[in-house]
This record gives structure tokens, C-alpha cells and sequence, in this order.
């Protein structure tokens, strides 16, 4: 074991080049962009250890003198970042530890000039400390499974990818860059957004064709998210200016970008609310509920923006409440109260409660977890009893979806306190 006082430690793919390795390199050997493709990426989103497996597989059957004579520039490397490992030399010992193939670490290493070590995910640390002893250490990396690396690091430079040009036109892809991140993000997108709007609209009276009324409901819930979409990014991009400890989602890059862009992003996002709309108008729907809660959105969102942060959970309660009951309104309102009044209960409260403990209360993971735990089990028990006395078609699927939920936030807690426990630490 060598000791050093300072030691700086950087990853490859995505960090010094901005491609990952073992992909580039399948593609190039077999010539095909399948494992660059939507599906591959939709599956690795998916089953990421599977993908992992099967691309390893893949790899294995490449010949290594392939792998060993691969120009390693192809992949891109990173001007700025090579210049920062250039400048950690002066101070310290550099070292490369990457989940890249051995053969593309070691022509790395003789690249940069320094000593190189592969590592299986997670395990980065422990390779280190097999081989150094140090006093302070630097992280340089853009994965966000090197936590082992960057929770022991003294000083650290996370590498964040950068927004692309249909992240910030393309409607709701803004969201899903920047609220529902990974595969959790997804999860909790689908089942908070979409497996509502989905089970309610077995329970609001429908007149006439299912198909032609479920076509109206995805309609309005797409204007309804849009609208909301626009929320975040003038939150993102102007609304931080006026807070005190503000969440920065974005890069000085793309917060410069999106300031340019933002007229275009927002008459993109304009053209297709107004398209939606005119779909809706030729349905025959009645819309004067609707047109006015997406005003009334809007209003609230232009009002949470420039409130003080102390009383935002004001209008993120109107906010919540419009955006999970508004898509609703294209139906008859008068004869689904005791429904709306249920998914009042089941989500809009819920998230309000939430937001206020987390935001005057500074409540941890930890007691949130439980609040809503408990909440869903009470709600649960409240909406079953209420079926005694409501005689609502399929009112049944209230309870059921709360049940959903319920085991939902148990299989959280249950995943956040096994990865704590996995990784030695506790609950604050």
C-alpha cells in the first residue's frame, strides 16, 4: 500500500469522454446502434442490472486485441476535465478508477499519464483504499453510483449532464429531466399522475363512446401537466432569483440556454395546449370548467412564484388541487362530487400536508415516509367504511387505489432503509 497526502481520483465514461466505453465499442465491433437505440435505453432504464448482464455478455464475445488497439479519442474526451486532472497532478497523485473494460482503463491510464484501476459498481472505494492510504482525497465523476467515492471525498466535482435542445422544447420532458429522474422518478410520475387519472375515469359518470371520453381525458390531462410544466421552468430559470436557498436544476450552461430559448419553449409548449384544445372543442366537450381552472393554474403558479417561501403551501394547495382534479372537469361535475372528493383526500391533501412539513416544519425523509404511511392507512380505512353508504358506480377502485398507495410508500421505506443499511449509514 502506498501512502500520499493528497490523491485525486477520477472516473472515465461520461467524466474524462463523454461516451461510455463498453457501448461505443458494441456498436462499433458489431456495427449497429442497437445499444444506443430508444428501446435499449427504455430497457437499461428498466432492468438496469439485467442490461448490465447482457451487455457484459456481449462484450466478453469481442476479440481483447480489438479492445486493446481502440483508438480511445473516438470516445470524446473532455477538454476542461483533462485540463483539471492535469492541474491535480501538480498537488497530489492522480489516479483513474472506472467500471470501463481493463483493457480501455489501462490504455487510459498510459493516456493521461497516471495509475489506472478497474472497479465494479459501488466497489470504487474499496479498490482505492486496497492499494492507497491517504489524508485528503479529490472526486471527480458524473455516476451517480460512485457514493462510496464521493461521500468519503474532502473536495468533489460532480459532473452533471447537460440538458439537450428536446429536453427543453418537447412538452414534459422538461419534467421527467428534472423531477422524475431514473427509474423511482418514473415510478413515482406514473403511479401519482397517471394511475389516478387512469382509475378515476372508471368511476366519473361517462356518457356515450368510453373510447372517445378516455381520448378527452387524456387530452385535458395533457394540458393540465403542460401548463404545470411551465410552472417549473419559469421556477427554474427566473423564480430562484428570489429565494434564499434556492434548488438549482440546472447548469450555468442551461440556465443561460434556456433563457434564450424560453420564447420558443414556451410558444412550442403554446402550439400544443392550443392544438389539444381544439381537439377537445371538436369532441363536443364543455369546457367552461375546465378553460377556467386552467386559468386559474396559471394564476396560482404566476402567485406561488412570487409569494414568500414561508407561505407557499397557500398556493401549492390550489396547484395540486387543479392539477389532479381539473382534467376531471370535461365531465359533469354535479354527479361526481363524492369522487373528487376522494381523490381530494387521497392526493391533493396529502401532498399539501407534505409540502408544508417539509418546507416550515423541515421534517427528515425519515418522518415524511411515515406521515404518509399512516395517512393512506387512515384514508384506506375511511374510503372502505364510505362504501357502505355511497352508491357510486366502481367506487370500490377509491379504497383500492389508496390500498395501492399504501403499499406504494411501505416498499419506499422499506427500499430507502435497506439502501441506508447497505451503505452503513441511519436515519437523521
Amino acid at each position: 500500500m502506498i501512502e500520499v497526502e493528497n490523491i485525486s481520483v477520477f472516473d472515465l465514461d461520461g467524466t474524462l469522454w463523454k461516451k461510455n466505453s463498453h457501448i461505443f465499442i458494441l456498436n462499433v465491433y458489431f456495427h449497429t446502434h442497437f445499444y444506443t437505440g430508444l428501446l435499449a435505453r427504455i430497457f437499461s432504464r428498466l432492468f438496469p442490472v439485467l442490461w448490465q448482464k447482457i451487455i457484459d455478455r456481449k462484450f466478453a464475445e469481442i476479440p481483447q486485441s480489438f479492445v486493446s488497439d481502440f483508438d480511445i479519442s473516438n470516445f470524446g474526451i473532455d477538454a476542461s476535465i483533462k485540463n483539471i486532472l492535469e492541474e491535480k497532478k501538480k498537488n497530489s497523485t492522480v489516479v483513474i478508477i472506472s467500471n470501463a473494460p481493463e483493457g480501455i482503463v489501462q490504455k487510459a491510464s498510459s493516456f493521461f499519464g497516471v495509475e489506472g484501476f478497474h472497479a465494479q459498481t459501488g466497489k470504487k472505494l474499496n479498490v482505492l483504499q486496497k492499494h492507497y492510504k491517504y489524508k485528503n482525497m479529490f472526486v471527480c465523476t458524473d455516476n451517480k453510483t460512485d457514493s462510496d467515492l464521493l461521500e468519503s471525498a474532502d473536495e468533489k466535482l460532480f459532473i452533471k449532464k447537460e440538458m439537450s435542445a428536446f429536453e427543453f422544447f418537447f412538452p414534459l420532458a422538461y419534467s421527467f429531466k428534472t423531477r422524475y429522474k431514473g427509474l423511482s422518478g418514473i415510478a413515482s410520475f406514473f403511479v401519482t399522475s397517471v394511475l389516478p387519472a387512469v382509475v378515476y375515469f372508471h368511476i366519473f359518470v361517462l356518457d356515450g363512446s368510453a373510447i372517445k371520453n378516455f381520448i378527452s381525458l387524456f387530452f385535458s390531462w395533457f394540458i393540465i401537466n403542460v401548463i404545470y410544466e411551465v410552472g417549473y421552468i419559469i421556477n427554474d430559470v427566473y423564480s430562484i432569483n428570489n429565494e434564499t436557498e434556492p434548488t438549482q436544476r440546472l447548469t450555468k450552461h442551461e440556465l443561460k440556454f434556456c433563457k434564450a430559448k424560453m420564447l420558443l419553449a414556451m410558444n412550442c409548449r403554446l402550439f400544443v395546449i392550443t392544438m389539444s384544445y381544439v381537439i377537445l372543442l371538436i369532441l363536443g366537450l364543455p369546457l367552461y370548467l375546465f378553460s377556467l381552472a386552467c386559468l386559474f393554474l396559471m394564476m396560482f403558479y404566476l402567485m406561488h412564484n412570487s409569494l414568500s417561501e414561508k407561505y407557499r403551501f397557500i398556493s401549492n394547495f390550489g396547484l395540486v388541487v387543479i392539477r389532479f382534479a381539473a382534467p376531471f372537469f370535461i365531465f359533469p361535475v354535479e354527479k361526481n362530487l363524492i369522487p373528487i372528493l376522494a381523490l381530494f383526500i387521497t392526493l391533493p391533501c396529502l401532498k399539501t400536508l407534505i409540502y408544508f412539513l417539509k418546507k416550515n416544519c423541515s421534517k427528515s425523509e425519515s418522518f415524511l415516509d411515515n406521515f404518509q404511511i399512516f395517512y393512506f392507512g387512515l384514508v384506506s380505512l375511511i374510503l372502505f367504511v364510505s362504501l357502505s353508504f355511497v352508491s357510486v358506480r366502481n367506487f370500490f377502485l377509491c379504497p383500492a387505489y389508496s390500498v395501492f398507495l399504501l403499499f406504494y410508500r411501505i416498499g419506499v421505506k422499506v427500499f430507502r432503509m435497506s439502501t441506508y443499511s447497505a451503505e452503513g449509514g441511519s436515519w437523521q
